[in-house]
């Protein structure tokens, strides 16, 4: 009996036993299916998860914290009036932002290049959001290496014309980071590549006045947009990491290294051949610095008549402009065309910078010489300018005045020291150099 149960045993084990391994095999087979599952789902989720988000923020971000649709068909940017002697030599600008818009067609094909090569290779591949430079982006915060910002051009402008200053907390700039998802994601529907690239490059600020890069072409090498080398179409698109930094006319160290940095993304990327390359890097950076201001260029007084009518005549008439507001000389890039001989100007200007150089301030400071005690000669103490301004302070309707009013020499002079504004700009603390100090 005891034969037979124990065979009986061995049999039922025979026959839970896996015929040659195949039920562990699918036992197996089935576990690995499950993980590959959850890898290609959470793949998915990495690749599509920024395109959600997008979708979602544009129902669940506040309509007050995105520009509205009409902003985003004719996003405002502040241009450089230009007054015109001849009809066509820039006689001088008025403006808030010394920027003035330039097309695609007017840029060179080397700032194109440096651009896409330096801050968004996958420029033409994506519509505003590149998936792959975030994932690139978050991987290489989360290994601790530098694998580049996975901000497109588009999500750049978006930051240029909407955020003027990014904010400093951490929260709120992830908002803001958000945000500007949904703006490139719009800015991208409502406009070619080629027109977002312009609009780039007539946004950023290259400091000296110089916003916009035909302003920077301009100022820091006297030409045009289209003329710009690749040496110097690299170092203006340096600046984009910060104008600062990598400024050539402020730190030229800083900014031929960046330069070259953008010379060999191009190299790259299939822009630039790599036989220039190295002659390239070689190269100095020379600049030809020409600052600009609203007093620079010819007839200053001229200009500043010409500014005072354009501005009466807008007022006086009513001249709107297409979205119905009234002109502005210093933001709606108007072009001021006046009848000024200019190189007759430049002849006037130079004879009298020529007689007052070499006839009337030697006379003067001759005459001043031969005097004991001149008002505001080296050799005058303190003292003896002190007693000078008094004087003349006694000789104002304004002294003679609080004088016949009784008031103190001590209280008028309280008076004559006060900060006096000659401006309507004064309460804002930014014009105080506008105003004037009567103080001795």
């Amino acid at each position: 009996m005891k034969q037979k149960a124990s065979s009986k045993n061995k049999s039922n084990k025979l026959k839970q036993k896996p015929s040659n391994g195949v039920v562990g095999k699918s036992k197996e087979f089935k576990l690995s299916r499950k993980w590959k599952r959850k890898f290609l789902i959470g793949t998915w989720l990495v690749v599509f998860s920024p395109f959600i988000s997008i979708a979602i923020l544009m129902f669940t971000i506040p309509a007050e914290e995105l520009p509205d649709y009409a902003l985003l068909e004719n996003p405002v940017s502040n241009q450089a009036s230009t007054l015109y002697a001849d009809g066509e030599k820039v006689l001088g600008t008025f403006f808030v932002d010394n920027r003035s818009n330039v097309a695609y067609q007017e840029l060179s094909i080397n700032l194109v290049n440096a651009l896409i090569a330096t801050e968004d290779e996958r420029y033409y591949k994506h519509s505003g959001v590149d998936t792959w430079g975030l994932i690139r982006a978050i991987s290489g915060q989360l290994l601790g290496q530098n694998k580049g910002g996975g901000s497109t051009i588009t999500q750049q402008l978006a930051k240029m014309m909407f955020h003027e200053m990014p904010s400093r907390d951490k929260w709120a700039r992830v908002n803001e980071k958000l945000a500007e998802w949904v703006i490139a994601a719009r800015l991208e529907r409502r406009y070619t590549k080629k027109e977002i690239i312009a609009m780039y490059f007539n946004q950023f600020d290259f400091l000296y006045n110089a916003v916009g890069i035909k302003s920077a072409a301009r100022i820091y090498y006297n030409t045009t947009p289209k003329e710009l080398t690749i040496s110097e179409a690299a170092t203006l698109v340096g600046m984009a990491k910060s104008p600062v930094i990598y400024n050539p006319k402020m730190n030229p160290k800083n900014a031929l290294r960046r330069r070259n940095t953008v010379l060999q993304q191009m190299a790259k990327n299939g822009l630039l051949e790599k036989t220039k390359l190295e002659d390239l890097k070689k190269e100095p950076i020379i600049i030809d610095y020409r600052p600009e201001t609203q007093n620079t260029g010819v007839g200053a007084y001229f200009r500043g008549y010409v500014k005072k009518e354009v501005q009466r005549i807008l007022k006086k008439n009513g001249t709107l402009d297409p979205a119905g507001n009234p002109y502005n000389i210093y933001r709606d890039g108007l072009k001021i065309f006046t009848s000024l001989d200019y190189e007759l100007q430049k002849h006037a200007e130079a004879a009298v910078d020529k007689h007052l150089g070499t006839y009337l301030q030697p006379a003067f400071q001759k005459d001043n010489l031969s005097k004991k005690h001149s008002p505001y000669g080296d050799e005058t103490t303190r003292e003896q300018r002190d007693r000078n301004i008094r004087k003349a302070i006694e000789k104002t309707p304004r002294y003679k005045q609080l004088k016949k009013q009784g008031i103190s020499e001590k209280e008028i002079d309280k008076v004559f020291r006060k900060k006096i504004c000659h401006s309507n700009y004064c309460k804002n603390r930014i014009y105080d150099n506008l105003c004037i100090i009567y103080a001795y």
